[in-house]
């Protein structure tokens, strides 16, 4: 049985918390490559994370996303992503929602 997502910040990807873990993160995707697998994820923290999707995006991507995948201490292996609607993410506080995931990660330590 695969284990649970675990929701993140860049940030605790960068400090190695969570390598080799099922991950969920939200951010804003970059410079996706010409194979259309590859792209960098601005995340809500601000922090850079390439991202590796297994079959190129079906569609054009510029709104906040959330990604899920395995983190494998360089890069996501995404294997799912949703994108948001701009009328959902348009009053998005990342501020708040990284407070949020913190003491959600405090809690299961």
């Amino acid at each position: 049985m695969e284990s649970a997502n675990v929701r993140v910040t860049g940030t605790m990807l960068l400090n190695q918390d969570y390598n080799n873990s099922n991950i969920c993160i939200w951010g804003h995707p970059q410079e996706l490559s010409g194979s259309g697998k590859e792209f960098k994820l601005k995340t809500t923290d601000n922090k850079n994370i390439p991202v590796v999707m297994s079959e190129p995006l079906g569609e054009y991507l510029n709104n906040l996303i959330q990604i899920r995948g395995q983190f494998d201490g360089r890069r996501i292996e995404a294997t799912s992503y949703s994108q948001f609607l701009p009328e959902m993410t348009e009053d998005f506080d990342s501020n708040s929602y990284n407070e949020c995931v913190n003491l959600l990660s405090s809690q299961r330590k």
